[in-house]
């Protein structure tokens, strides 16, 4: 794959995978470890070494990663919507800054403690 992701073509689930992280923001060295581990487990992995290598070594389709993406990320954004729900409920309408991650969950937390 071509290192500019903006025009590439996905030939393999290798080049989503790099597409995901560079574009999509996706970090499994941090935030998104457990996802990484989610799709190491749902796609019969190796539980370490490199991610793209084993995606390669099990010839995985694009078609199986797309689906099995899908599926690993589904409990993320179900938290994700309740999340948003519980802040449209609080009438949070904007903020000056993002908040990391954590920070959303304490927010949220604390939301959740005053109703």
């Amino acid at each position: 794959m071509n290192s500019d992701t903006s025009s590439s073509l996905i030939s393999n689930a290798s080049d989503l995978w790099e597409i995901l992280k560079v574009r999509g923001g996706l970090q499994p060295g941090t935030y998104d470890m457990e996802l990484e581990a989610d799709l190491r487990k749902l796609l019969s992995l190796p539980d370490t070494g490199d991610f793209n290598e084993a995606l390669t070594a099990k010839a995985t389709t694009t078609e199986v990663f797309v689906a099995t993406f899908f599926q690993a990320i589904q409990p993320y954004a179900a938290t994700m919507a309740d999340l948003l729900a519980m802040f449209e409920k609080a009438g949070a309408t904007h903020s000056t800054h993002n908040l990391p991650q954590g920070e959303v969950l304490s927010c949220a937390w604390s939301l959740i403690q005053l109703s």
